[in-house]
């Protein structure tokens, strides 16, 4: 579907296959236009819930603690900057920071500008003191802990 298609459907919900949907944001991406798109799965919770609604841009440079489209290993993620070399950035959902991503920085198709949780702006960086910094790394930590429990037995 091509994004002249996309316009004609706009604000209708659309259920298409991701590989196909991701082609078509990176196109329109490559026009240099922002995109919006729905957020799927739970990797970054709880600062990104299935739902919520991401705006991805292309004209700013990701830095650490970005949130980011990748390709990575055939598919499409939207991670969190945790680390960055030369050529690579690492990438890990906010609730496991214990899986991280290597991608080369060409994988990086655009950064999250703006997201929102129905009408509520989302706030996207993490901010503060260090000693803030530590307990939402705990809080995230245990509920990355709740959660795997929860998946398991419930």
């Amino acid at each position: 579907m091509s994004s002249d298609k996309l316009k004609k459907h706009a604000g209708e919900k659309i259920v298409w296959k991701n590989n196909s949907f991701f082609k078509e944001v990176e196109e329109v991406l490559h026009q240099g236009k922002k995109v919006k798109i729905a957020v799927r799965g739970s990797s970054m919770n709880p600062v990104l819930r299935e739902g919520d609604v991401v705006v991805l841009e292309t004209e700013k440079l990701p830095i650490k603690k970005d949130i980011v489209l990748a390709k990575y290993e055939g598919s499409y993620i939207l991670h969190r900057i945790v680390g960055i070399t030369a050529n690579y950035f690492f990438l890990a959902g906010d609730g496991n920071k214990l899986q991280v991503e290597r991608v080369k920085k060409s994988q990086v198709l655009a950064v999250v500008a703006e997201a929102f949780r129905g009408e509520e702006s989302l706030a996207l960086r993490v901010m503060g003191t260090n000693i803030q910094q530590f307990k939402q790394c705990l809080l995230r930590f245990f509920w990355y802990i709740i959660y795997s429990i929860k998946k398991r037995f419930l």
